[in-house]
């Protein structure tokens, strides 16, 4: 239980927090320099952390799953070990550019039919709208109507 709050806590201060602090300085000292390097690390550390989200769900059962987890984040985060760097320029790069061409037309694909439903479902929501509108006016003045001649 001490591993996994101590995970937690390296996770979100040295994977997510920090990093993005540094990227904040480095946007605001307009630093060129650095953006190629926390570019990298944010594409790891997002590649990380999606990784991780699935495999928690069928690994959590493996004995130091947390521990191996926490090496594995120290060793991507540390300077000392440039882990980052690494699994980019082995893993990671090899991996995209190999298989940027399906990832892109996959992403259009994607992209075409989200947009397509969100005009069908928008239709329908516009016109069921209408129609609900439509029904509670004519119900209210329907019943105006009724109250009216019903004085009369």
């Amino acid at each position: 239980m001490l591993t996994k709050g101590l995970y937690f806590c390296v996770k979100l201060a040295l994977l997510q927090l920090y990093p993005a602090y540094i990227c904040y300085k480095a946007i605001k000292a307009d630093n060129q320099t650095e953006y190629a390097s926390l570019l990298k690390f944010w594409v790891v550390s997002i590649s990380y952390l999606s990784v991780e989200y699935f495999s928690d769900i069928f690994l959590f059962w493996i004995p130091f799953y947390v521990e191996i987890k926490l090496i594995i984040a120290l060793w991507l985060i540390l300077p000392q070990t440039k882990g980052a760097s690494v699994f980019y320029t082995g893993y990671l790069d090899p991996f995209l550019n190999a298989h940027e061409k399906q990832i892109d037309s996959t992403l259009l694909e994607i992209q075409a039919k989200l947009k397509e439903s969100v005009v069908f479902y928008g239709k329908q929501a516009i016109d069921s709208l209408k129609k609900l509108v439509s029904d509670s006016v004519f119900k209210v003045r329907r019943e105006h109507f009724y109250i009216y001649f019903a004085y009369l």
